[in-house]
Formats: C-alpha cells, structure tokens, sequence
C-alpha cells in the first residue's frame, strides 16, 4: 500500500521531496537500507539545509556501518537545528564506536543538558565513563538511566560491570 503510492509519487515526479522521503522511510524501515540511502541522498541533492534529510541520511548511513559518513551528517544535523536531542544522542553513539571518548562524551551531556529525562544519553554516558575506566561516573551514569527506565536491561548489566571494576 503505502510503499506501491510511494513509488507511485516518485515516479510521476522525481524531483518530488516527500514522495522520496516516504520512500526512504519505508525503505528504511523494512530493511533495504541502501535502497533507502539512495533516496535520502536524492533528497538531500535536492534541499541541502533540511536538518531531518541529514539526520534520515546518518541513521541509514549508521545503520549500514558507514560509521565515518554518518558522523559528517550527524554533525551537519546538529549544524542545522543544534536542540535535537536525537542528533547529540546518535553523534555520541558514532564517535564512540570509533574510539573518539571525549567527543563522544560532549555529545551524550549535550543530550542531557537538552532533556535530562531520557534514559538512553545517560547511558551511553555511561558506556564512555566505562571505557575510559572512570568506574565511579559510569555508576553514576548508569544509575541515572535506570533511575529513567529502570527496564533498560543493558544499563543493569553494565552498572554491575563498573561496580566489579570498581572492587578490582
């Protein structure tokens, strides 16, 4: 239904932004990552300064692994619209997997200082104080999370982790 309409609107103009947004949405979500990324790179072709088509662009990019280019437009997101809590949040994520600590670290207190309610920035907060083996802040990070969502499985585990470390 809603992918056939989709194509359908793309197909009857290719220069049609929401059409190649819903596409790539649809994409994205069943899967076809890199069919998705074709879109979203179409869409960005075509309205450069649009804050949602660099963040759909780095979630895919993300998503496939492309890690490097998805930070570009994380960072390009948060140029644009510097509030989106989700940017900081995924930007943290990114920098994090590719070892850059303190960075990541800036991006995850960036999330919180925008909206302290949401569990996930103080735990990926966490994860960096754990790999950088500040054992005490990841405990406090972690139990911020859970104090948030105190069903986030993966805040508990590693909560348990900083306190074995912090007995070694």
């Amino acid at each position: 239904g809603a992918l056939l309409y989709a194509r359908k609107s793309v197909s009857l103009e290719s220069d049609y932004i929401p059409g190649l947004v819903t596409l790539g949405n649809i994409l994205e979500e069943s899967g076809e990552l890199n069919q998705a990324q074709t879109y979203y790179e179409r869409v960005l072709e075509l309205e450069s300064e649009s804050f949602e088509n660099h963040l759909n662009l780095a979630n895919v990019l993300y998503k496939t692994g492309d890690i490097a280019e998805a930070t570009l437009h994380f960072r390009e997101t948060i140029a644009l619209n510097p509030r989106l809590v989700e940017a900081h949040y995924n930007l943290g994520n990114a920098l994090g997997q590719q070892g850059q600590l303190k960075e990541a670290q800036e991006a995850f207190e960036q999330a919180i200082t925008l909206d302290e309610k949401l569990p996930l920035p103080h735990y990926g907060l966490g994860i960096i104080h754990l790999r950088a083996g500040q054992y005490s802040k990841a405990i406090k990070a972690f139990e911020q999370a859970l104090t948030l969502n105190p069903k986030l499985e993966q805040a508990q585990h590693f909560l348990a982790e900083a306190h074995d470390k912090m007995k070694e």
